[in-house]
């Protein structure tokens, strides 16, 4: 059965489930959690995790394009890396174009990771 932390959505549908299905039903969706083996206080501060998690990106995504499909000037990749001298900062000019675009697929790679390492860690009671 596929729960609802299994998402392949994009962070604002995400964000728009947890508000309206996940927080009424929090006892439900704790109740799956912790048939996963995590206790109370894991679920609860996987949870809001997640919450935090995702309206923080939503938050990034809506500076980076105001309007849908318009970029802000302020996250011009290509003038972003015309400023980063590509022997003192390799790193940095290859991060824009993850940090900047795409956000369906980091949202997911994030949200996956948040909840690999829920599944692996536990938290100390």
């Amino acid at each position: 059965m596929r729960k609802w932390w299994h998402t392949s959505v994009g962070p604002l549908r995400v964000l728009c489930h947890i508000v309206r299905v996940l927080i009424p039903h929090f006892d439900h969706g704790g109740a799956d959690l912790l048939g996963e083996g995590l206790s109370v206080r894991q679920v609860v501060v996987l949870l809001s995790t997640v919450y935090s998690y995702t309206l923080s990106f939503v938050m990034e995504e809506q500076a980076v394009f105001p309007l849908p499909n318009e970029r802000s000037p302020r996250y011009d990749i290509a003038a972003r890396n015309a400023k980063l001298n590509p022997k003192e900062f390799p790193i940095l000019r290859q991060s824009g174009a993850i940090l900047f675009d795409k956000f369906d697929r980091r949202y997911k790679e994030g949200l996956d990771l948040i909840l690999c390492g829920a599944k692996e860690k536990k938290i100390p009671n």
